[in-house]
């Protein structure tokens, strides 16, 4: 009886969990969107400034960084990491997106050329028809790099080359000589050897008649300290950032031309994330290209006002600027010319139109 009664009450149990679970309604399967959505990224953006620097790229930067962490809700974080935390170099670049070593990074032109020579069109060296301001300067180059054709065939071909996306363009400030030895014209860098990181700055060193000294950013300030070299061309960001500044005692003042970067991710990785991460970085992104571009011209001028003190800057006229520029346009663009074929014709002459120059290849 006794066991009778307790297979019953066992029957009664097991019926009563089939029922209540029948009752419950059912959980809906997470639909592979809905897995995305949730998803967390950590990213890192490799560049040539350490996040503790004095530089105006991290002042612009950093915040915009922060802006797409608390816009996502912490479901996207990007670092800003220097090159020198990573085992590769700035002319990396373009292999680092393409291999996905680096979800993202910095990709300046000038150290790229090498692997990707149209790069170095709209940059290329005294392009401006005439001898004009900072202000003035910025908005040429900023003509050249929204020319749609120059854009198509120079930034968005090398992207499509090397696997990438680009969500903006911004720039360094501008590029003068920084010395230890006085020049107050051209003619005066004769025998000199002077520090450059671009084949087409080579090409102008050599046709001023100095030598070109090979060295890495890391290499600068004992380069100038031991004598290795007289002198570099750099943006004067760079020349706070680096502590360079110490070791230089004059400034050629001549505008050689305002270098550009791409804020360069690895497509695959962009693929990867959800639509509104992809707009709430493409809008961080592109506000903090454009807010640099217009901070570069002030900060440049407080810098050159704070290395005043301790240098002696002697700036060029028109006619040392247009005898600079013959150089280069006989030296230098035909060089350019000769590295990328026929086609770099039409993109040079674009860059140029651009610019309001009147020369023609």
């Amino acid at each position: 009886m006794i066991k009778k009664f307790t297979l019953l009450l066992t029957t009664i149990v097991v019926l009563t969990i089939l029922i209540v679970s029948c009752a419950q309604p059912a959980q809906p399967a997470q639909s592979p969107a809905s897995e995305t959505q949730a998803k967390t990224y950590h990213w890192k953006y490799v560049q040539a400034v350490p996040a503790a620097a004095i530089h105006i790229n991290n002042t612009v930067f950093l915040p915009h960084l922060e802006n797409i962490e608390k816009r996502s809700n912490g479901r996207l974080k990007i670092d800003w990491v220097n090159w020198v935390e990573t085992p590769y170099k700035g002319s990396d670049a373009l292999r680092v997106a393409r291999d996905g070593l680096s979800q993202g990074c910095e990709v300046l032109f000038g150290y790229c050329t090498g692997d990707a020579p149209m790069l170095g069109a709209p940059e290329l060296q005294y392009m401006a028809p005439n001898k004009v301001g900072l202000p003035e300067l910025y908005a040429l180059y900023g003509k050249v790099w929204s020319h749609p054709k120059v854009k198509a065939a120079v930034l968005d071909k090398t992207m499509q080359d090397f696997n990438s996306v680009s969500l903006g363009v911004y720039h360094w400030g501008p590029q003068p000589f920084w010395l230890t030895k006085e020049v107050k014209k051209p003619a005066d860098f004769k025998g000199m050897q002077i520090r450059e990181f671009s084949a087409e700055g080579a090409d102008m060193i050599r046709a001023l008649g100095a030598s070109v000294t090979l060295v890495t950013a890391a290499e600068v300030f004992t380069a100038l300290e031991r004598g290795m070299c007289n002198g570099l061309i750099s943006a004067p960001q760079a020349m706070l950032a680096g502590g360079w500044y110490e070791a230089i005692k004059y400034v050629y003042l001549s505008n050689t031309r305002i270098t550009a970067n791409s804020f360069t991710i690895n497509k695959k990785a962009w693929d990867s994330l959800p639509p509104d991460l992809q707009e709430i970085m493409s809008e961080e992104i592109a506000a903090a290209c454009a807010e640099l571009n217009v901070a570069n011209v002030e900060d440049s001028y407080k810098l050159y006002e704070l290395f005043g003190s301790q240098m002696t800057f002697n700036e060029d006229n028109e006619e040392d600027y247009q005898y600079i520029r013959n150089l280069c346009k006989e030296n230098v663009w035909p060089n350019w010319l000769k590295r990328v074929g026929p086609q770099g014709n039409d993109v040079l002459n674009m860059c140029l139109e651009a610019m309001g120059a009147s020369e023609r290849f």
